[in-house]
């Protein structure tokens, strides 16, 4: 598959915070540039009124 790599090093982490967040870090070979997706979860605006 064009695009794949392979993984050299898979590295278990936490970050610190309340509760602390595991996180899993992916070292491929040779190392180049990433795409990170972070999901800040959903939000919403306004209220219950209908919007005015």
């Amino acid at each position: 598959m064009a695009g794949r790599m392979a993984v050299v090093e898979i590295e278990d982490r936490t970050v610190p915070a309340d509760p602390d967040v595991p996180v899993r870090i992916y070292r491929p070979h040779p190392e180049q540039g990433a795409i990170v997706r972070l999901h800040g979860g959903g939000r919403g605006s306004g209220h219950g009124s209908g919007g005015r």
